[in-house]
């Protein structure tokens, strides 16, 4: 029987310049590496159909080290202004960014 165990999430910001990818978990499978085929695939389909070039997200303090390993990091350069009040501010959440 097939299941589903995540489903992805892509909100475009301004200009279709950026975007906030978002995957939920299920601890049940985080060691499979189904969310990093997921990220990927998302990264990739959005950089292909989109000018994207440039993702935002929140990770909780669980998730840092996920995102880490799929290249984002801390250090935000994308320009505030493009994205403020379009990424919800998550209270606990650390804003993370890859450039592609």
């Amino acid at each position: 029987m097939e299941e589903i165990i995540t489903e992805p999430n892509y909100k475009k910001i301004k200009l279709e310049e950026s975007g906030e990818p978002k995957l939920p978990s299920d601890e049940d499978v985080s060691i499979e590496g189904y969310g990093s085929k997921m990220m990927n695939y998302l990264k990739d389909y959005i950089l292909e159909n989109t000018i994207a070039t440039t993702f935002l997200t929140y990770a909780d303090n669980y998730a840092i080290g996920y995102f880490k390993k799929q290249g984002f990091t801390k250090d935000i350069t994308f320009d505030k202004r493009l994205w403020i009040g379009y990424i919800k501010d998550y209270e606990g959440g650390t804003l993370m960014q890859v450039y592609r």
